[in-house]
C-alpha cells in the first residue's frame, strides 16, 4: 500500500461469473473468485485471483528508469503514483473506477479507467481526470466523475469520448455525482451544492449554499436524502421530474 486502504470491496456478477472486485492501495484494482477453500487443505481459506489490472499508467510509476516517489502530506507533489480511494462501479460488464489520493496531499495525476469485468484489460482510459475520491454515476450511457481539482466531467460510457467539463469553484472530495430524473447532482469542500441537467451539453440548472458540507446524496422510494456534516435533510421527490419539494 502507498497510504492506506480506502476502496470498499463490491461483490458482482460479471457475464454470468461470481466475482469480488477490490480497489487496492497499491493502485491495482483486482478481481477475485469467492472466499473458498484453497487447494492442498480442508482448514485453509483464500481468495483466489481472476484478474488485476494497474489503474496507473507505467510513467506515473517510473521515470528515466527510476520509481517515482509517492507523494504524502509533508512531501506533496503532483505525479507519481496513487492509490485507488473510490468504490468500483459496474455497468454491463464493465468496471470503471478512477486513481487519487488523500486530500491533505493536494492535487495531481490522476486516471479513470474502464475495464472490461471479464479479463481485466484495458478498454479506454482518461488522463482528463485528475486525483479523484469520487464513485462515476452512470445514466443514460453518460458517465459523471468529479475530481479533487474541483471540476464535474462528462463522458460517453461506452467509447470515453468527452463532452463536457465544468468548473466548480472548490475540491470535491466529501461526494460523489449522483443522477436523478435527468439532473446531475454534486457538492464541493466550500459547502455548494450544484445541479445540472443530464445529457450531453452542459446546462446548469442551479448553485445554491449549504450551512455545512455536503456528502453524497441517495434516493429510495421516491424521497431524495441529502446528509451534511451536521443534518440530514429528506426531499420528496414530485411527480413532475422538473421539481423536488419538502
Amino acid at each position: 500500500m502507498f497510504h492506506g486502504q480506502w476502496s470498499s470491496p463490491v461483490a458482482a456478477q460479471v457475464n454470468g461469473r461470481a466475482m469480488i472486485l477490490f480497489g487496492g492501495g497499491d493502485g491495482v484494482l483486482y478481481a477475485f473468485e469467492p472466499f473458498g477453500p484453497a487447494a492442498g487443505g480442508d482448514k485453509t481459506w483464500a481468495l483466489k485471483k481472476i484478474w488485476q489490472h494497474d489503474c496507473n499508467p507505467p510513467d506515473y510509476r517510473r521515470r528515466d528508469g527510476r520509481q517515482i516517489p509517492y507523494g504524502g502530506w509533508k512531501s506533496k507533489r503532483s505525479d507519481g503514483p496513487c492509490e485507488i480511494i473510490a468504490t468500483p462501479v459496474i455497468h454491463n460488464d464493465r468496471i470503471y473506477v478512477a486513481i487519487g489520493q488523500s486530500p491533505i496531499h493536494g492535487p495531481g495525476l490522476g486516471m479513470l479507467s474502464c475495464v472490461d469485468g471479464a479479463t481485466g484489460r484495458k478498454i479506454w482510459e482518461s488522463r482528463r481526470v485528475g486525483r479523484s475520491l469520487s464513485d462515476v454515476a452512470i445514466d443514460d450511457g453518460l458517465l459523471y466523475i468529479s475530481d479533487f481539482t474541483g471540476r464535474l466531467y462528462c463522458f460517453d460510457a461506452d467509447t470515453g469520448e468527452f463532452h463536457w467539463q465544468h468548473e466548480l469553484g472548490a475540491g470535491v472530495w466529501c461526494a460523489s455525482p449522483v443522477v436523478v430524473n435527468d439532473k446531475v447532482y454534486i457538492s464541493t469542500e466550500r459547502n455548494r451544492f450544484w445541479v445540472f441537467r443530464a445529457g450531453r451539453e452542459k446546462q446548469i440548472l442551479s448553485e445554491s449554499r449549504v450551512r455545512s458540507m455536503a456528502i453524497t446524496p441517495a434516493v429510495q422510494d421516491g424521497v431524495f436524502y441529502l446528509p451534511t456534516q451536521n443534518r440530514l435533510f429528506a426531499l420528496k421527490i414530485d411527480s413532475n421530474p422538473t421539481r423536488a419539494s419538502n
